[in-house]
């Protein structure tokens, strides 16, 4: 602290303080005077900039830190070159970080080249927006995942306000630590070729029975990938074991793992209806002049709110990186970028609908929300009913 010097006080002081007396009257004359008034800046100069929040001045330190790694690996379950603009961009966002995406079409067939991996002693992934099936019956159990939320501290992504359903239920397994669901919309639909389906012809689960279709169907494998099997989830819970083995069995379905193959069929018009086939894909074959036939048609049954969670990979060779994409991600700039190229709907309700068709009610409280721990066991069970068709 800088000191103060106090003159002497003089005999005429001690007069001019009348009432005061004694050690009083001393405290008051020795008392300093009054600092003059801070001078007025000079015209046109710039305010002294406010201190940055705690949480501002963590981020500014894991930025710097992340560019010092300089590296980012992140896989999605998904299709389409969508998913590496979404690299591009948190690339240009934070110049001096290059991205490597990868993409699978399920996270069956990611969980297990993780695990072969990790056993030899290989750690190639920071981030993974996965399904919760296989991280909770794999990835976890076999210590290939951190908890997310302490991963979390950006005040616009842990705000309850801005999350559909609040922030709390975007952590989909029970323990409510693993992975956070970023997406919110409806899957069930059914892709159908107009050119061989009238307006009119499919409107539920049943229509599928048809004999029509038997062979006129694609699918992608109901065994691991869940754009078949969380639908036929949901027609099995409705309707009943029955109608699903009648699907997978009397119809002769087309099935195959190559999602981008099947796109390509029923964008040819090789096959009259399918599931497993996403927009991401499609756009691609749209872009050549292919599937400008193809509509969407809800089957009722079939309705699933479905979410997708991110998850934090443990012993990630890039753990800074890691953190900073996942805060990024859940931003309103982050979603957004996300919704534009995966074509999927936000849980956030500051980023627009992308896609009007897959919008969920979020007022309604729905029985069954694909992607959580509580439809684990009614999907794995669609899923096990698969393999035992398919002997």
């Amino acid at each position: 602290m800088t000191s103060q010097h106090v003159s002497e006080p003089s005999r005429r002081r001690f007069i001019r303080i009348g009432g005061l007396t004694g050690a009083a009257a001393f405290v008051a004359a020795c008392a300093p005077s009054a600092s003059p008034p801070p001078a007025a800046p000079a015209s046109g100069a710039a305010p002294a900039p406010a201190a940055k929040a705690a949480w501002e001045q963590q981020w500014d330190r894991l930025v710097d830190a992340a560019k010092q790694e300089g590296k980012l690996a992140v896989t999605f379950t998904g299709a389409g070159a969508g998913y590496r603009k979404i690299g591009e961009s948190f690339e240009q966002a934070f110049p001096g970080v290059t991205v490597e995406v990868t993409t699978f079409a399920s996270a069956s067939l990611f969980a297990p080249r993780v695990i072969q991996e990790r056993n030899a002693g290989v750690y190639t992934w920071d981030v993974a927006a996965l399904s919760i099936n296989d991280t909770l019956m794999s990835l976890i159990p076999a210590g290939a995942i951190d908890p997310i939320r302490p991963v979390l501290f950006r005040p616009d992504v842990v705000d309850d306000t801005v999350w559909h359903k609040g922030f709390e239920f975007g952590f989909a397994d029970n323990a409510k630590k693993w992975g956070y669901s970023y997406n919110w919309y409806k899957q069930g639909a059914i892709l159908v070729n107009t050119d061989l389906v009238r307006d009119g012809e499919v409107q539920s689960a049943r229509d599928l029975l048809n004999p029509k279709w038997k062979g006129k169907i694609i699918l992608a494998d109901p065994r691991t990938i869940g754009s078949t099997s969380v639908p036929l989830t949901g027609i099995r819970l409705k309707l009943g074991d029955e109608v699903v083995k009648q699907l997978l069995i009397d119809q002769e379905p087309v099935i195959s793992r190559d999602v981008r193959q099947l796109s390509q069929w029923l964008a040819q018009g090789r096959y009259a209806m399918g599931y497993g086939v996403t927009d991401a894909i499609l756009d691609d074959f749209k872009a050549q002049g292919l599937g400008q036939n193809l509509k969407h048609i809800d089957i009722p049954e079939a309705i699933i709110p479905q979410m997708t969670g991110i998850y934090a990979m443990n012993r990630a060779p890039h753990p800074n990186a890691a953190r900073l994409f996942v805060n990024w991600f859940l931003t309103k700039e982050g979603q957004g970028i996300y919704t534009r190229n995966a074509l999927l709907n936000s849980r956030r309700k500051d980023v627009p609908i992308i896609d009007p068709r897959l919008a969920l009610d979020t007022t309604r409280e729905y029985e069954h929300i694909g992607g959580t721990e509580a439809f684990l066991e009614p999907h794995r069970k669609t899923q096990v009913m698969a393999r035992e068709l398919f002997k």
